[in-house]
């Protein structure tokens, strides 16, 4: 689940233009490799999707520390990401990918050459602090939803890839996240999946 606010100065695109910037931003182009693949579980993509919210705010006031930006200067682009439990383990991921996107749909504009300096921010949600339906949801419950979300990939694991047992990602497969159960190694793209695939299998096996 994403919030995504981009924040632009009100002169220096259009409200079209905006749109296209926040479309940009979504969480199926922000989860991909840049080339429109994702290493994620289809179901959990739309799921993810579905709670994820894009805002572009336009202020009438804009200053920097070099004072107000002239219409010369390069457009500036500063965007806030909130990611849940997941900020550490996404944040260079989607600095990355956020920073790309923009890039690449404001340097179209009119065909002219219109590459935006961009900042990004990607910040957590402390736990507890994310509600849905008007209940707390905690990391716990995110992954339980999360695993009910898969649906599969339906496709062959490519060379050198793993599958996160948990939210159904495709990793590497020499992740250093890992967890051996029942004489079984088992990687994951994060610590979060891994301590909810643990807990489960405890709990079946203590049953």
């Amino acid at each position: 689940m994403l919030f995504v606010e981009l924040l632009v100065a009100k002169q220096a695109f259009t409200e079209a233009e905006c749109r296209a910037l926040a479309s940009s931003l979504t969480a199926e182009r922000l989860l991909s490799d840049g080339d429109g693949v994702h290493h994620t579980d289809p179901g959990v993509l739309a799921w993810f999707g579905s709670l994820t919210h894009v805002t572009v705010r336009r202020p009438d006031i804009w200053i920097t520390g070099a004072g107000v930006p002239g219409e010369e200067a390069p457009p500036c682009c500063v965007v806030r990401i909130q990611v849940g439990a997941w900020a550490k383990e996404m944040s260079e991921h989607l600095i990355e990918r956020a920073t790309r996107e923009l890039v690449k749909t404001a340097s179209g504009f009119d065909g002219e050459s219109r590459e935006p300096q961009v900042l990004v921010q990607v910040a957590g949600v402390p736990e507890g602090g994310y509600g849905l339906d008007g209940q707390v949801r905690r990391t716990a419950d995110i992954q339980e939803m999360m695993e009910q979300a898969k649906t599969g990939t339906g496709e062959q694991v490519p060379p050198g890839m793993a599958i996160d047992p948990t939210c159904g990602a495709i990793i590497p497969a020499d992740s250093p996240v890992t967890a051996e159960v029942d004489g079984e190694i088992f990687r994951f793209c994060c610590t979060h999946c891994r301590g909810s695939f643990v807990k489960q299998r405890r709990a079946a096996t203590s049953s």
